[in-house]
């Protein structure tokens, strides 16, 4: 679903093969995450690249995932949002929610 990719103190998670993040994936995605977040040892990135919609559920289970790492001092973000996936977060007025990051340039710093 997902390929892990470890990069200085962070964990980039690439998804792969998937277009959706809904409500029929996202409980295995987000039990997951879940867990790389309750080690507590790195920023979590999730590369969205190839996601070209994500439902009510899937918002709902990415800010409880934002949330849960923040309680634990850990940076949740998100990169390369397609166009179709940027206009549903400024829909659903989350776009003040998500760090939205160039993943280009976060690795040349």
């Amino acid at each position: 679903m997902y390929e892990t990719i470890e990069y200085k103190n962070n964990l980039i998670l690439k998804f792969k093969n998937i277009s959706r993040l809904d409500i029929l994936n996202m409980y295995q995605i987000k039990s997951e995450i879940f867990d790389l977040i309750k080690k507590g040892d790195r920023n979590i990135i999730l590369d969205l690249d190839e996601i070209q919609f994500i439902d009510s559920a899937a918002f709902q289970a990415l800010i409880g995932l934002l949330n849960f790492a923040a309680e634990r001092n850990i940076e949740f973000y998100v990169t390369n949002m397609s166009a179709e996936v940027s206009e549903l977060v400024r829909l659903v007025n989350l776009e003040h929610t998500f760090k939205n990051i160039s993943l280009y340039n976060f690795v040349l710093q």
